[in-house]
């Protein structure tokens, strides 16, 4: 998901572009020393599920719903409603 852009930004800007209302649907790898090895030579930002909520909230994203289950998965709205 954040590869290889920090979350931060990566997702900061899916809040801009996204119309009031909309959703931001995503997945990612869990951490694990074997993904750690694989991007052993180049960038890895692996996200933490627990942290995950925190950071949609403080970019500005609500109404959430994360599930762990092999992989982290998520949704999340932009606030607003969607005209027409």
């Amino acid at each position: 998901m954040c590869h290889p852009s920090p979350c931060r930004t990566f997702c900061s800007l899916k809040l801009r572009v996204l119309r009031p209302g909309c959703v931001f649907i995503g997945s990612d790898s869990l951490p694990s020393d074997a993904l750690h090895q694989f991007h052993e030579a180049d960038t890895y930002n692996p996200v933490e599920p627990g942290s995950l909520i925190v950071r949609l909230q403080t970019i500005g994203f609500e109404r959430f719903t994360v599930s762990v289950d092999g992989s982290l998965n998520f949704i999340a709205y932009k606030p607003g409603h969607l005209n027409g």
